[in-house]
């Protein structure tokens, strides 16, 4: 009977321990959350309780959950909670599929390698070669202290060399020069005490010059209308002024080392040491003389554009029919270039005219203020326009 109650008392002890560890599990699983919203499961804490500890079990890239509960770490599989072998492989994507291409991040100011960056638009058939178009216009007045406007101009093939005056007071005359471009802009008629007085004084010429000439040793001769001519060397700025019997010196070519200048007397000729000038052919009324590149002489009068051997006879080139078609009386300069061809510089404009005197084009349309000089050299035109004043004299180049 002893040993039956002492049965009875072992297994009601192991009932109560039993039924406290049922407890304790009840009451550690109440701190845990599952999350059945998604494929798989997760395991979230209450506020109240204890995070868990996550470490990477050996060999696996899986953590396995450690803490209070080390059982919850491998929880049961079900549908909310499927094992590993129930979880559907990794979506796969076709061949096809492009990949999403992320923004290039660009510094600023920057353009990347891969931007083509083309050159800036022009309408088609606009600056086509040999058009002759309006393609730059380069000031006259590059100076702070004077005012200049263009009254002729030359070329030795790498540079221009304009003939300037400023007309306001205290007068004076100069000659420019720059490149081709219209770049390195230099007044080659002052000294250096033009620089401390700021006035007229250091130059040599006056307002009154009006043509310029490029011999072959490079000496300028450039006309005066009342005191004769000038001789610059372009190198050493050193200027001369000779008292030559010109009356109203105006245009001026060279042709070698000989000088050619428009007077009312008709052509005179000149060179070096300049002490005297002589009648050159018989041509009267002159406007203008020219040049081919050839070096044959060319000559523009009222009665059309005559072309003039080393002796000055005089061949007609272009009639003065010719002329008239384009309004010639008004003609102040023409140009001559390799072709044969004429431009004819007036104020409406260039008359572009070939060998045989047949219009080809009208050039320079609206462009011209006080046109005074036309010339041919590497490929392009250039006008220099005297303007209403010295702010809007120029050099126009046509291409």
């Amino acid at each position: 009977m002893r040993k039956l109650f002492l049965i009875s008392a072992l297994l009601c002890a192991c009932g109560s321990q039993e039924t406290i560890n049922q407890s304790e599990v009840r009451s550690q699983l109440r701190g845990a959350v599952v999350d059945s919203h998604t494929a798989g499961s997760s395991i979230s804490l209450s506020p109240l309780d204890p995070a868990p500890v996550f470490t990477p079990s050996a060999g696996s890239l899986s953590p396995t959950l450690s803490g209070p509960n080390p059982a919850l770490s491998q929880p049961p599989a079900t549908p909310a909670n499927p094992t590993s072998e129930n979880t559907p492989p990794n979506p796969t994507f076709p061949a096809t599929a492009k990949p999403i291409s992320m923004p290039v991040q660009i510094p600023f100011g920057e353009l990347p390698d891969t931007i083509g960056v083309s050159a800036p638009y022009a309408p088609p058939g606009a600056f086509a070669e040999g058009t002759y178009e309006v393609r730059e216009r380069f000031l006259t007045d590059q100076d702070t202290f004077s005012q200049w406007q263009a009254m002729n101009i030359s070329s030795d093939g790498a540079s221009l060399f304009i003939a300037a005056v400023d007309q306001q007071t205290p007068s004076k005359g100069t000659v420019l020069k720059m490149g081709l471009m219209g770049e390195a802009w230099t007044d080659l008629g002052n000294s250096l005490l033009t620089r401390f007085t700021f006035g007229a004084t250091g130059y040599t010429m006056n307002k009154t010059i009006r043509g310029l000439a490029i011999a072959q040793n490079g000496q300028i001769l450039i006309s005066d209308q009342t005191d004769g001519a000038y001789v610059l060397n372009p190198d050493s700025k050193k200027m001369t002024a000779y008292a030559l019997a010109l009356s109203n010196a105006s245009d001026v070519a060279a042709v070698g080392d000989r000088y050619f200048i428009v007077t009312n007397n008709g052509i005179q000729v000149t060179q070096a040491p300049f002490a005297e000038v002589a009648p050159f052919g018989t041509l009267a009324g002159v406007k203008a003389l020219a040049q081919h590149p050839d070096g044959i002489l060319y000559a523009l009068t009222g009665d059309g554009v005559f072309r003039l051997s080393d002796q000055g006879i005089a061949t007609p080139a272009l009639s003065a029919a010719d002329l008239s078609r384009m309004g010639g009386e008004t003609a102040k300069d023409f140009a001559v270039d390799p072709e044969g061809n004429f431009f004819i510089l007036s104020d409406l404009g260039v008359f572009w005219l070939d060998a045989k005197g047949v219009l080809k084009s009208e050039l320079a349309s609206g462009d011209l203020i006080a046109p005074r000089a036309l010339l041919w050299a590497n490929g392009s035109l250039y006008i220099a326009d005297a303007g209403n004043s010295h702010k809007d004299s120029a050099i126009l180049q046509l291409q």
